[in-house]
């Protein structure tokens, strides 16, 4: 069961872009929200997920921006995120409208007041493009960690070893992608924790269509404790983050990507080692033999 709360109306505008926000914490979802609000472009309609959480701050926060006419929230009475994060992700898309388009944001990032007014000037531009991202600054307290730009047009095969050789890093944040993709696909894949699961999303949507990057507008990509990325490894993460590694693994094997891009077998390597390097100190002696196998089971 969820509950749903329309704010309001708007019979004047039938926007094709969903923004949907999966929000458990409030710690940022107010700088979200003004961001997202502040758009030049009111040409979409944002919603927001509560995923069972015990943040009261977070319904009063949704209420202070109880004017916009665009805003649809739901609370559901399950939470499904710690146990599956991309589970989450799909049931929130389920639950939208009828939007072409679909952005799945983050409660704690932030966008140029300008993303929505580039996106639709990029579909203009490339109108069989089917997948879209924005350019990121990955920031923490503030200060800029990092800078992940790609070229305008970008083939699978570079995307890959770009991604895999840590050239850049990618986010979920960062794309727009057509609800149909997400149809044909079946929904992001339940990895655990959500630990590769939108990278082996966006390999297969680039299967079918071009990635195109939106360079005029900025994505802000909070690291911090409160996400899985910036959060410590306990034992039972890391063995998680190892068996998801596995999963994405068995999937590229499986569909046959190293055999169409043979060139990314090393770089998928390294990658993979370096994983385990950073996992392994984490794990059991029993869990480690467990992982064994990529010393010698390679595409």
């Amino acid at each position: 069961m969820i509950h749903r709360m329309k704010i309001s109306s708007n019979t004047h505008v039938s926007p094709d872009l969903a923004i949907v926000i999966p929000a458990y914490k409030g710690d940022f979802l107010k700088e979200c929200l003004e961001s997202v609000f502040s758009q030049t472009d009111t040409g979409y309609h944002v919603y927001i997920f509560n995923d069972a959480s015990a943040d009261e701050r977070i319904e009063s926060i949704v209420h202070s921006f109880g004017h916009r006419s665009n805003l649809t929230y739901l609370r559901f009475d399950t939470n499904m995120g710690r146990e599956s994060l991309p589970g989450q992700w799909n049931r929130c898309i389920r639950h939208i409208g009828d939007e072409r388009w679909v952005w799945l944001f983050c409660d704690d990032d932030v966008m140029d007041p300008d993303c929505v007014e580039s996106f639709r000037k990029a579909v203009k531009n490339h109108p069989d493009g089917r997948l879209f991202r924005f350019n990121t600054i990955k920031f923490r307290d503030n200060v800029l960690l990092r800078r992940n730009e790609l070229p305008t047009s970008v083939s699978l095969g570079a995307w890959l070893i770009g991604k895999l050789e840590y050239q850049f890093e990618s986010y979920v944040v960062e794309y727009i992608f057509d609800r149909g993709l997400w149809d044909d696909i079946g929904g992001f894949p339940d990895f655990p924790l959500g630990w590769c699961a939108d990278d082996w999303f966006w390999i297969q949507a680039m299967q079918q269509t071009d990635l195109i990057t939106i360079p005029e507008s900025l994505i802000y990509w909070r690291h911090s404790t409160h996400n899985i990325s910036g959060a410590e490894n306990d034992a039972a993460t890391a063995f998680l983050k190892m068996t998801a590694c596995c999963r994405f693994q068995d999937e590229m094997e499986a569909t046959g990507v190293f055999r169409r891009y043979p060139a990314i077998t090393d770089s998928f390597r390294r990658w993979i080692h370096a994983q385990w390097k950073y996992l392994s100190p984490q794990l059991s002696v029993e869990e480690r033999t467990v992982f064994f196998r990529f010393n010698d089971r390679f595409p």
